[in-house]
């Protein structure tokens, strides 16, 4: 009964020791160094034999024990190695992330400073060929309205001269018709002298001819 007790509390204090460890700093030194937990198996031998065990069974129990702990502290030591190497892993990734999320903002930040550029750039020249347009059909708006002006100015002294022709034209044919008349009363006139002197030359013809007969 003794025995039982005696192991029962020697238990008790290794996993005690044990959560005290885990809870201590010196688990980064643990996980960074090569850590061996040794038990005192010479005082446990003697505690146990004045319990009334035999030197052998206190041996014994003092090499189970330290083999638990061994073992128990190999796999608190396996768990505390995984946990840092997923620590480890979450700090890379989250570190990963972070970069791949600068890079991103940066990428982002120069592509909006180019498409700003770029639509600056294409507003100036939607501007210029704005005005450009503008003043090319203002060119072609005067160049029309001259041309315009130009032909009802040419269509104006053309329609003047072409009055002024036919004015001309018809003074010349009044004359002409005034002289052609002026040239038939006069031919009709020697033509009626002609024969009036034909009619009385005809007639003393006669006369005379009559007489002599």
């Amino acid at each position: 009964m003794a025995l039982m007790h005696q192991c029962q509390k020697y238990n008790l204090a290794l996993c005690f020791h044990l959560q005290k460890f885990q809870q201590s700093n010196f688990a980064q030194d643990f996980l960074m160094h090569k850590f061996h937990h040794f038990v005192d198996t010479q005082a446990a031998v003697f505690k146990l034999s004045k319990c009334g065990l035999t030197r052998g069974q206190s041996a014994a129990i003092a090499r189970t024990a330290q083999s638990l702990l061994i073992a128990k502290t190999q796999r608190m030591r396996n768990s505390l190695v995984a946990a840092a190497e997923l620590d480890k892993a979450q700090f890379f990734r989250d570190k990963q992330a972070h970069e791949l999320r600068s890079e991103l903002e940066i990428l982002r930040r120069n592509e909006t400073a180019l498409l700003r550029t770029e639509l600056e750039s294409i507003s100036r020249a939607l501007d210029a060929l704005t005005q450009k347009s503008s003043e090319k059909i203002a060119s072609l708006k005067s160049d029309v309205t001259f041309d315009l002006n130009n032909h009802k100015t040419e269509r104006r002294a053309l329609s003047t001269r072409i009055d002024l022709r036919i004015q001309e034209i018809h003074h010349k044919l009044t004359v002409e018709l005034s002289t052609l008349k002026t040239r038939l009363e006069s031919v009709k006139m020697e033509a009626t002298q002609r024969a009036i002197w034909v009619a009385l030359v005809t007639f003393g013809a006669v006369l005379i001819s009559h007489e002599i007969q």
